[in-house]
């Protein structure tokens, strides 16, 4: 029982930790996301 609880509680503190990895990267990732779709717009607007 006590094993259990324990694999669940490393289990969580890794997807605790996973989802920090996640928003880390994706934080990173958001202003080159919103740099590329304001070159998008200013394209369409060229064009």
């Amino acid at each position: 029982m006590i094993r259990k609880l324990n694999e669940y509680m490393e289990y969580r503190k890794n997807r605790k930790a996973a989802m920090r990895a996640l928003m880390g990267l994706a934080a990173a990732l958001l202003p080159a996301l919103e740099e590329m779709t304001a070159l998008l717009s200013d394209g369409k607007r060229i064009l």
